[in-house]
């Protein structure tokens, strides 16, 4: 295959052997359960056009805020962690919450005192605390933290920042950086909650390559398999907007849920249940797709596909 290099597997922690990089953004509104795949692009280090991982995310950040302006709030993990993706987001002007790595950068505090995250992490004290409940391993847990926040800045630069660092979620403390403004306790724990909303990147991740088999496609050339994954995000909008977001479509979407067969009912992400309903109904229709030939109207096709009886 073209252009194979040499990607990180986050789910295994290391350098796979052989792949290729995505890049993939999604708009997730923080206060509903709506969810909308806006940015989804294959790369490869290896292609001739290739010049940067920062200049892929700049080039997806850029293509995105063509419609979204400067609203919402840029969410990144901690591969995101780089001066250059921070300038490119203050030169942009854009709000951004990202992950710390604990010992990557310095960051200035208000004293001019400059230090790794981890160690002005380790010298917060952490007054505050909250209760989140979450998913570990697809089963419900509650998490116990105590959170904390503090006034930084990035070496060189005079824009105020906020670092709020949270402990309870794992074995490190969970430090972000932000320069949303935060005035108090209650903002800090927003931006946590603004960061733990983040899940849906990873569980759309998931769910296009379990249900896509997206790993398993092989196609000739690069290109083809570019073209392949802008498919798949067609293909996941249809299901975000067309189905989950138009009233309209509220009995097919119930009537989808059915054959899909969940013994325990349909989670918070459904996607998989709606991709599993749509293949049972076009596998189990599929000797009936011949029909369709002589539909003349959208009414009549979603009449053969939901309520007559073959």
């Amino acid at each position: 295959m073209d252009n194979l290099c040499k990607p990180w597997d986050g789910s295994e922690g290391k350098t796979s052997d052989k792949g290729y990089w995505l890049c993939k953004v999604v708009g997730k509104n923080l206060k509903e359960d709506e969810i909308i795949p806006l940015y989804n692009e294959l790369f490869s280090t290896e292609a001739d056009d290739f010049e940067s991982e920062n200049k892929e995310i700049f080039k997806a950040i850029d293509t995105v805020i063509q419609y979204t302006e400067d609203k919402g709030i840029w969410i990144m993990d901690r591969g995101s962690d780089r001066r250059r993706i921070y300038d490119g987001l203050l030169t942009r002007k854009l709000k951004f919450i990202t992950r710390l790595v604990a010992d990557s950068r310095h960051l200035e505090t208000s004293n001019g005192k400059k230090d790794y995250p981890i160690k002005i992490a380790s010298r917060m004290k952490l007054h505050y605390k909250a209760r989140f409940e979450g998913k570990k391993d697809y089963r419900a847990i509650t998490y116990n933290i105590k959170f904390g926040y503090q006034r930084v800045f990035l070496p060189k630069e005079n824009k105020e920042l906020t670092m709020v660092v949270a402990e309870g979620f794992g074995k490190e403390p969970m430090m972000l950086l932000t320069n949303v403004e935060v005035k108090n306790s209650s903002d800090a724990l927003q931006i946590i909650e603004y960061y733990i909303a983040r899940w849906v990147i990873e569980e759309s991740f998931r769910f296009i390559k379990q249900s896509y088999s997206i790993e398993d496609i092989r196609v000739r050339r690069y290109n083809g398999l570019k073209n392949m994954l802008a498919i798949v995000l067609l293909v996941y909008s249809f299901l975000s907007i067309h189905l989950l977001l138009r009233l309209k479509s509220q009995v097919l979407v119930m009537y989808i849920y059915a054959r899909a067969k969940r013994l325990y009912g349909i989670s918070d992400f459904s996607f998989y249940a709606l991709a599993d309903g749509i293949f049972y109904l076009l596998s189990y229709y599929r000797d009936k797709f011949r029909v369709f030939e002589e539909v003349q109207t959208k009414q009549r096709l979603l009449q053969l596909l939901l309520f007559d009886d073959f």
